[in-house]
């Protein structure tokens, strides 16, 4: 086999996980469909439409088309994946104009094989193939009841594709992660869902089972192991990054998947800085001041699209705005303005992940924000709804050393 481009590799990445998708869908009780070009998934679990083509998901009808069959099946949400993040404004303004929101950046990571595999001992700790007598944990991330009914179905009904390796102490499960190979890329061995109980963290055991299935991997004869990452934590046992991807997600709520034609047609104005049709929407007081089915107000989607001109006569037009979205739109005077008249706001969650400011800006890792934030004494001690962690706690994680620093300076 001969080596291969980081643009061919991140394309065996789409590869991968279109077939790991596909794989959890069939398992999930769905099946594959195409709607005018466009190849998605669907089961009643969720639906995924896999790195779709920048062109075709420009065509209305099609998303459209989408929706209404997962306003029938009623999956729990719907996700979009691009491999790269050059289509993201194109994908994302049709996406998010329908109710998708802005999600996160997967890292694509590589590793290449054969690697030295030679690992210390765990204290205890065994990594092994899955057997039957092993119980699930439900401290484990990215398992619980109906995960472990999937990974069971894929697991023997795809015993040539996917094996689930366990870390177990005695009969207790402390740890998982799942080697998947696609037919169509055989050359490259993906690994998913790694996970460890928060226990038994800083022990090693995540590097064992990701080590575990790329050695799965070179048994099989394939030539790079590949994952997504938030963070380069896998750097440090050899994986390189390749690129970033990018995500949307929308989910079902009591509404479904039904579009407002009025709301699509002003977020796709907003998004795309149209401001002659954003001003016909002016007298529209509900759509200037509450959020956005994507979860967005105006001028945030503004300022996700780097539309400054629009997001700035919004803003002078009475639209609602927040912390992030003035600082995108370069408008920091307005930030201080907001800062000195509502000093709370600093504290106020936001999106689904209930963060507040300064979680995001330690996700974004914009120290300058983070060091405007600060000057306006934030509660320190508030966690996220998701990872119920606190700003330090993301900074760490995310190994924002400069902004941890400037918080661990400021705490009492």
């Amino acid at each position: 086999m001969t080596s291969q481009t980081d643009a061919q590799l991140i394309t065996a990445a789409a590869d991968n996980h279109t077939s790991w998708f596909l794989a959890r869908c069939c398992a999930s009780g769905g099946n594959e469909l195409v709607t005018r070009g466009i190849r998605w998934l669907c089961s009643p679990a969720d639906a995924t439409i896999p790195f779709p083509d920048a062109n075709s998901i420009q065509a209305d009808t099609a998303l459209e088309e989408i929706m209404e069959t997962c306003n029938r099946v009623m999956p729990t949400q719907i996700a979009c994946w691009t491999a790269t993040d050059t289509q993201s404004t194109v994908i994302g303004t049709k996406l998010m104009a329908r109710g998708f929101e802005w999600g996160w950046q997967p890292r694509w990571m590589v590793l290449d094989l054969p690697s030295d595999f030679s690992e210390k001992p765990l204290g205890g700790v065994y990594v092994h193939l899955e057997g039957l007598e092993i119980q699930g944990n439900s401290k484990l991330p990215y398992f619980n009841d109906h995960e472990e009914k999937i990974l069971a179905k894929l697991v023997s009904q795809c015993p040539q594709n996917t094996w689930r390796f366990v870390a177990t102490e005695g009969t207790r499960v402390v740890g998982h992660a799942v080697a998947h190979v696609a037919t169509s890329s055989p050359q490259v061995v993906g690994i998913y869902s790694v996970g460890v109980d928060e226990e038994y963290r800083a022990r090693g055991i995540g590097r064992a089972l990701t080590l575990a299935c790329a050695e799965q991997g070179t048994k099989l004869g394939c030539q790079y192991a590949m994952l997504n990452a938030a963070n380069p934590f896998y750097e440090k046992f050899g994986f390189r990054t390749l690129g970033y991807g990018q995500t949307w997600w929308m989910h079902a709520e009591e509404r479904g998947y039904v579009c407002d034609r009025r709301a699509v047609k002003f977020a796709e104005a907003v998004a795309t800085g149209d401001l002659v049709a954003v001003a016909e929407f002016a007298v529209d007081v509900e759509l200037f001041t509450q959020p956005l089915r994507c979860g967005l107000n105006a001028v945030g989607l503004a300022a996700q699209f780097s539309q400054k001109q629009c997001g700035e006569w919004l803003v002078n037009n009475g639209a609602n705005y927040d912390i992030l979205a003035l600082w995108d739109l370069e408008l920091v005077e307005r930030i201080r303005e907001m800062l000195h008249v509502n000093p709370g706001c600093v504290n106020q969650k936001v999106g689904r992940s209930g963060a507040t400011p300064l979680h995001l800006a330690v996700m974004r890792n914009q120290t300058e924000l983070a060091r405007l934030l600060l000057a306006a004494n934030p509660d320190l001690t508030i966690t996220d709804d998701e990872a119920h962690s606190t700003p330090l706690g993301w900074a760490t994680y995310f190994q924002r050393h400069d902004i941890a620093e400037l918080i661990e300076k400021q705490k009492p």
